[in-house]
């Protein structure tokens, strides 16, 4: 039987509220060796994470429309330890205008609306590894 030893290079942060939501998401990338997944149940805590480990990717809960725009902003000054053009995706429960105009001004790269199936999300960050991967080709 041959089994997996490679570490998967990028590392994502999944900030989610609901402990289903968040905690499935992480096992089945694990399991498809997607990528290092790290979790937040708050943005609270998401903050603390990326102060202390910088992360390729984020899929952000926008359940508070401002306070998740303002933790995007802080992450985009460059403020922690990930970096402040890190790959960036959303949940969302609907998107108006002016949200979609902010994230989209902010370098938000998808947004996934609810309900979505598991297996959307892990599209999902298969497309921010994907532009992370993007983005270090252009690197010199």
């Amino acid at each position: 039987m041959f089994v997996n030893s490679r570490q998967p290079e990028s590392a994502v942060l999944v900030i989610e509220p609901d402990a289903m939501v968040r905690g499935t998401l992480c096992a089945v990338c694990r399991d498809l060796d997607l990528a290092q997944m790290a979790q937040a149940s708050s943005l609270a805590v998401a903050e603390q994470r990326l102060a202390e480990q910088a992360f390729d990717g984020l899929l952000l809960s926008l359940d508070d429309v401002a306070s998740g725009l303002d933790l995007l902003r802080r992450l985009r000054a460059a403020t922690w330890a990930t970096r402040a053009d890190a790959a960036v995706a959303v949940m969302a429960h609907g998107c108006d205008v002016d949200t979609a105009h902010a994230l989209r001004d902010l370098g938000v790269r998808r947004i996934l609306l609810r309900p979505f199936k598991i297996r959307d999300a892990v599209h999902t960050v298969q497309r921010l590894l994907e532009d992370c991967q993007r983005r270090s080709l252009r690197e010199p």
